[in-house]
């Protein structure tokens, strides 16, 4: 009896061993392994799916076709640059089907919806368009929803779900769409009349053609007819009536006409319209950003957007060896050491201008840049890692920008310093502010004294209110707003002991 009871105990005792070993190889390995399951999970989905496609056949009545990894199917058909492209490119663009990643960021929810005929648009819900889309639709009545609509924003719910489940029927839901509008919607009023729009509906027809390619979905009446569309747009934004230059809408109109030729370089006119966006692209930066590295619009979440696109753009021109210039690379480099000073220390983007409320986080395109510039690292990583920017306070002359910080704190208190962002700069665009002499305040993890930040664009009491002075934290005369100028930025003082700035404006008619 006292032998069963030694050898319970000691059973007792092994088991709550193994069971506090469990629990504590549980709290630091469990992440890892959940990780490496994870990974493997997609390895094995991903092999699954290229099996597939190595292993395609082509249906009877059509012609076999080998190119590099795979193969296409094709009846006879006359001699042309669209069956050149047909016959000879590869299976996989290699990369090369997309410049930025968000085109295929959707969501598996709204994929779904599309597939019930129901019409995702971001901000403002699903529309249910039943089995017909007329291409005439506008249920908001607002200039934005056409933004996204005849720009095939929602086509990005439907390339991600066939990413995540190999589900033909999302590509084939895509592929639906492009060819309603192509056949009832190019002609319809409000089908050119969006340069920005028109940019990227280009993007997501590229996508398209690729992704039907890689997926053995592409037939070569739907590759012809992808293509002879592809050209027009690109004839179209080659037009300079056709380009928005000095605003970040043009960057995305030559993105898209130096996406194009990246990926079709047969087309005739390819070299020429390579060269064109090249140029845009260029003097676009230059135009869009000041010498100092600031966004001319003065809106810090307007600056962030366009460094992704910049930055998503470089790393393009690097991966298919297709660089634009070195002044380009110069530009990109001030934007990011603006991004690094501009933002709060919570790492939200203040509200300045057109700007909305947003947090950047150390990961995807912004952990890439601070695998680079160390000093964004540190901002990122609230000073866990990297090196700690030269600089406390700076002044960006051309903007008018002053920003000014308690410290670079990297301990527990790092969101509690305090950064006062004072505006001596010019109005200069439509997402400007009449905003002279105004400032924000951020302390104490706190913003003390926000500045309005956007509203809306539709004209509207609202947008007046927003877009005008009394929104903004600084003086006004007679409760109205000022008038388009600039402010002049006075003595900047720098000490042991403080920092200061004056600044003036005349900004008051009488």
């Amino acid at each position: 009896m006292a032998k069963i009871k030694r050898y319970l105990l000691h059973s007792l005792g092994m088991l709550i061993v193994l069971s506090v070993s469990s629990f504590v190889a549980g709290k630091y390995f469990y992440r890892p392994s959940l990780d490496q399951y994870e990974k493997f999970k997609d390895f094995t989905f991903r092999q699954k799916v290229a099996k597939e496609r190595r292993e395609y056949k082509c249906p009877n009545g059509l012609g076999t076709l080998n190119v590099k990894g795979g193969i296409v199917c094709r009846r006879n058909i006359p001699s042309s640059v669209y069956r050149k492209i047909f016959d000879t490119y590869p299976i996989s663009s290699g990369g090369k089907e997309q410049l930025y990643r968000f085109l295929s960021e959707g969501d598996l929810k709204d994929a779904n919806l599309m597939v019930k005929n129901k019409i995702p648009i971001e901000r403002y819900g699903s529309v249910d368009f039943g089995n017909t889309t007329s291409w005439n639709e506008n249920p908001a009545n607002e200039r934005y929803w056409r933004f996204l609509y005849y720009g095939f924003r929602p086509m990005k719910n439907l390339f991600y779900a066939t990413d995540k489940t190999n589900n033909k029927v999302y590509l084939r839901k895509a592929e639906e769409i492009a060819n309603s509008f192509l056949d009832k919607g190019v002609d319809k009023p409000h089908s050119w009349d969006d340069y920005h729009a028109v940019s990227f509906r280009t993007m997501f027809l590229v996508k398209l053609w690729w992704e039907l390619r890689v997926n053995n979905m592409l037939s070569y009446e739907t590759n012809e007819k992808i293509l002879k569309a592809l050209e027009k747009h690109a004839e179209f934004l080659a037009d300079p009536n056709h380009y928005d230059k000095g605003y970040n809408h043009g960057l995305n109109e030559a993105a898209a006409l130096y996406l194009l030729p990246n990926s079709f370089p047969e087309f005739k006119h390819s070299p020429v319209w390579l060269k064109l966006a090249k140029e845009r692209m260029n003097d676009g930066l230059l135009n869009v950003v000041d010498k100092d590295g600031v966004l001319i619009e003065n809106s810090p979440y307007y600056h962030f957007y366009t460094l992704e696109k910049y930055w998503e753009i470089y790393k393009f021109s690097l991966d298919h060896n297709s660089k634009i210039s070195d002044i380009f690379n110069t530009r990109l480099k001030q934007m990011i050491s603006y991004g690094e000073y501009i933002l709060q220390p919570d790492l939200r983007i203040p509200l300045l201008g057109a700007s909305l409320d947003r947090k950047i986080f150390y990961n995807g395109i912004y952990k890439e840049i601070s695998e680079i510039f160390p000093e964004f690292k540190y901002v990122l990583t609230k000073g866990q890692e990297g090196n700690v920017p030269k600089k406390l306070n700076i002044v960006y002359p051309e903007s008018g920008e002053i920003l000014m910080r308690s410290g670079w704190e990297k301990n527990k208190n790092y969101d509690d310093q305090t950064q006062l962002i004072f505006d001596a700069g010019p109005y200069r665009t439509l997402h400007s502010d009449f905003d002279a002499l105004s400032f924000s305040l951020y302390g104490e993890d706190i913003n003390l004294l926000p500045d309005a930040g956007l509203y809306t664009y539709e004209r509207n009491k609202l947008k007046e209110y927003f877009h005008g002075t009394s929104s903004h934290n600084t003086v006004t005369v007679d409760n109205k707003d000022q008038i388009e100028g600039t402010a002049k930025i006075g003595q900047y003082i720098e000490t042991n002991s403080y920092v200061s700035q004056s600044a003036e404006h005349e900004l008051y008619k009488g």
